[in-house]
């Protein structure tokens, strides 16, 4: 989600489009320090790197218009 950033733990960045899912993800961040009883959470920097890898990824070009309409008939 891009929320939490490697050297920081504990911080949540929570900004953008889908606020909803960032704040679902760190309530389940929350509960799973409670539950193994630990006091921080920091993102794994393999875990970063493969995030900032697919984030720069450039999308697919979109198909030409004309392939949207059957132009047959």
């Amino acid at each position: 989600f891009g929320v939490a950033v490697r050297g920081f733990p504990n911080y949540f960045f929570v900004a953008g489009p889908d606020v909803a899912a960032q704040a679902r993800y760190v309530a389940e961040c929350v509960v799973l320090m409670q539950r193994r009883r630990s006091r921080r959470i920091e993102v794994r920097h393999s875990s970063q790197q493969v995030y900032n890898e697919r984030a720069q990824l450039a999308p697919a070009a979109p198909p030409p218009a004309a392939s949207a309409f059957d132009l047959s008939a």
